[in-house]
């Protein structure tokens, strides 16, 4: 997806959509689960429904960069979850906005990471998203 010539409305739409059909799947799976393990799973359930809540009601500010990062993830749901789980600072609904950044800020270095490695394979240095 080329993001340089998107404005921010539009990735902010995309972010959004991708979350909720990312939690969508996740709640279909959840649904073919014995009732225990779903007992097992309340505080993620709750959890990913209130980051795909926040991302599609709540004002939050990111730059392209960060949300070209949350949009390249395989599963940005999780991420943003994975996120949230290990940052024992976060606690409330608000805190999501945090999470977003540091989990967008993560993906950058890991996408900085990888073209590094690949550009000292091939002889080549470049930035992700310069």
């Amino acid at each position: 997806m080329d993001t340089k010539n998107m404005d921010i409305e539009q990735l902010s739409n995309d972010l959004c959509d991708k979350v909720n059909a990312e939690y969508t799947e996740f709640i279909e799976d959840m649904q073919k689960q014995s009732a225990g393990y779903i007992i097992e799973a309340a505080y993620e359930i709750v959890w990913k429904d209130n980051i795909a809540q926040f991302i599609e009601n709540e004002p939050f500010m990111l730059s392209k960069k960060q949300y070209a990062a949350l949009l390249s993830a395989k599963n940005t749901l999780d991420e943003i979850y994975d996120e949230w789980l290990s940052n024992g600072d976060l606690h409330t609904y608000d805190d999501i906005a945090i999470t977003l950044e540091d989990t967008a800020g993560k993906i950058l270095v890991s996408l900085d990471r990888e073209i590094e490695d690949k550009g000292e394979h091939y002889g080549i240095q470049e930035k992700v998203f310069a």
